[in-house]
């Protein structure tokens, strides 16, 4: 009797060693997919509600040339339910920005939503709005209010174009080369790595960033990311270049959480810009133009979903495209999603004049038209 419970104890002995040693023999960079694959689809693909508030604190003048310096600090709301999402701007100018008399700086909210397949832009300070049909240019407008999840590495764009009536694909073969879908063309993770793995190789050498000995995964002159090992394999540091092989950011991730269970995510990032080669002297290429400090300072995977209930005050201007039309809105409580325009709104008086100027018009030709055939057949 004893001999078999040997055995049986002999051979788990042996599979978890092989196991040990099969875990040990995976590659970094394979170690690296395999865990962002993970934080990857729980943060975006399967996180059914999100929000935070983060922040774009300051903006630091490393090199003094005319193209650089000028960020006016931000506070931003993005978040997500389902299919719905939301984004909410606002400039925090600094006490020397307010008295600049050459910029207007909006101080007032702008508010982005993704509602049921339809776009709305409200420009609060304006008392301007905008609705309309969810593709082409619309969707850039959305999409550029969550840079601070293109430096975290996801691609918050697709998840955002799948979410309305347009497909990730098709938007990517018809804008993959226009310059304002400029998110396309990102280096996601961790679809960089698996889409180019050959590129991919380890350096042999680790190197510390923030106290910690990280595997250096490295694209020459693409993409470089140093990568934590024993903290869950989070990126500490990224730098990504220009399609002629010069730096264009380097960014570092600090302050990782655990926001669930197995999910670090980090709550302040330094971003390195460098100057653009495609308007900085030569001299200046390579070289840190300035700094950006981002910080988030609330977030809950519970998304505050009255958000979404955006009701502009009376008097905003509405341009909807969807309807090929503009009114102000008089009904205070007016959702510029809900039904069409007749309902509980007074349409806009230009509108409604120059309707009446066409009908009127119209009469007016007919009737000369009319007179004028009458007049040939008598003569």
């Amino acid at each position: 009797m004893r001999k078999p419970i040997c055995l049986v104890l002999l051979f788990l002995i042996s599979f978890g060693t092989l196991i040990t040693f099969a875990e040990e023999g995976v590659s970094p960079l394979d170690m690296f997919v395999r865990q962002t694959s993970l934080m990857k689809r729980k943060v975006v693909d399967d996180m059914h509600s999100f929000f935070l508030k983060c922040e774009r604190l300051r903006c630091e003048d490393v090199l003094r040339s005319r193209y650089s310096g000028g960020d006016i600090p931000l506070s931003w709301e993005l978040g997500w339910k389902g299919k719905n999402f939301y984004a909410k701007r606002t400039f925090v100018p600094t006490a020397v920005q307010r008295k600049m008399e050459d910029i207007l700086i909006p101080e007032e909210p702008t508010i982005s939503i993704l509602k049921d397949g339809a776009f709305m832009e409200w420009s609060t300070g304006l008392e301007k709005c905008n609705v309309d049909i969810y593709e082409g240019y619309t969707m850039v407008n959305l999409i550029n209010e969550w840079a601070f999840f293109e430096f975290l590495g996801y691609n918050i764009a697709e998840k955002i174009i799948n979410s309305s009536k347009n497909t990730y694909k098709d938007v990517y073969e018809k804008m993959e080369n226009d310059p304002a879908f400029y998110f396309l063309r990102l280096p996601y993770l961790p679809e960089s790595i698996v889409n180019n793995y050959s590129m991919y190789a380890v350096n042999r050498e680790k190197e510390k960033i923030d106290d910690s000995d990280c595997f250096v995964l490295e694209w020459r002159d693409k993409d470089v990311l140093w990568v934590d090992p024993n903290h869950h394999w989070v990126v500490r540091q990224r730098t990504t270049f220009t399609d002629d092989k010069h730096k264009k950011f380097t960014v570092r991730y600090q302050d990782y959480r655990e926001i669930e269970p197995g999910v670090w995510f980090p709550f302040k990032l330094s971003v390195d810009v460098y100057a653009d080669t495609k308007i900085e002297p030569k001299a200046n290429w390579d070289k840190i133009a300035k700094r950006w400090q981002f910080e988030v300072t609330e977030l809950k995977t519970e998304f505050p979903e009255v958000l979404l209930a955006v009701s502009p005050p009376p008097g905003t201007l509405v341009v909807d495209g969807i309807r090929g039309t503009t009114y102000t809105i008089y009904d205070p409580v007016h959702d510029p999603f809900a039904g069409p325009i007749e309902q509980g709104l007074k349409a806009n008086r230009y509108v409604v004049f120059r309707a009446i100027c066409i009908v009127i018009g119209s009469i007016l030709i007919f009737i000369a038209v009319w007179r004028m055939l009458r007049r040939m057949e008598v003569k």
